[in-house]
């Protein structure tokens, strides 16, 4: 990534900037109607989170010394997660099962290895399918493994990088448009929470910046965050 003196926002800066939009969405989700202004202003920024976590995953795959090691990490914490995310998503019941994006984001890890490293085109993209369909039964789906490659296969060449991702993006629009009867509720989300990413991505400097356990800020927060938004929901329905 080319540095650029008017590029401000360095990695770490840009996860927590995700982060924050992240207990937003899942805020909005617990405590307020979908069909509202302030829902529909809060998961517009939340739905950020997603695109630049898939982008960080492209990014770290090119910088890690070791792709191993960084598997073996989102597997730890997407089994930690687990928990967390299934007591917010099914009201404190573990089933039926929905996968926390961190297993998406393991997925996507694993299709970024396949499309480089697989030499047989037929088997390549069998691996690819399949670790793809996986994702069905994972927050974000599939679009989240289509984001995260469509950043790695123009890595180095910004435009392309973000006109890929405008164009999933656009994809996911009319699946959502299509899902949800045209519900600007979930279209408008849909519409303008790339624009804010690429506005984000934009601003990136190419640095990290944090210290050696900044990149352990995520999976801590991730299903910490969970257990707080349900612990706050036991207390309302209880209270």
């Amino acid at each position: 990534m080319i540095h650029e003196n008017k590029k401000y926002l360095d990695a770490d800066t840009i996860k927590w900037i995700a982060m924050l939009a992240m207990v937003l969405d899942h805020t909005a989700l617990a405590f307020i109607p979908t069909q509202s202004v302030p829902a529909l202003i809060m998961h517009i920024i939340g739905k950020t989170t997603g695109p630049i976590m898939f982008f960080f995953i492209s990014e770290g795959y090119h910088h890690t010394h070791n792709v191993k090691k960084y598997a073996e990490r989102l597997t730890a914490f997407a089994l930690i997660s687990q928990i967390p995310y299934s007591l917010f998503v099914n009201q404190g019941h573990i089933f039926p099962f929905v996968g926390n994006v961190i297993l998406t984001l393991l997925c996507a890890l694993l299709v970024l290895c396949a499309y480089d490293h697989i030499g047989k085109p037929a088997l390549k993209w069998t691996v690819i399918v399949l670790l793809t369909a996986v994702t069905y039964w994972f927050d974000w789906c599939f679009w989240g493994v289509l984001i995260t490659l469509a950043f790695h296969i123009f890595s180095g060449n910004q435009k392309k990088q973000y006109s890929a991702y405008f164009v999933v993006s656009m994809a996911k629009v009319i699946v959502n448009a299509l899902q949800y009867n045209g519900s600007i509720y979930y279209v408008i989300p849909a519409i303008i929470s790339p624009l804010l990413v690429l506005g984000i991505l934009y601003c990136y400097n190419g640095e990290k910046r944090g210290g050696k356990y900044s990149k352990w800020a995520f999976y801590i927060f991730y299903p910490v965050h969970f257990l707080v938004i349900y612990f706050v929901y036991l207390l309302s329905i209880y209270r």
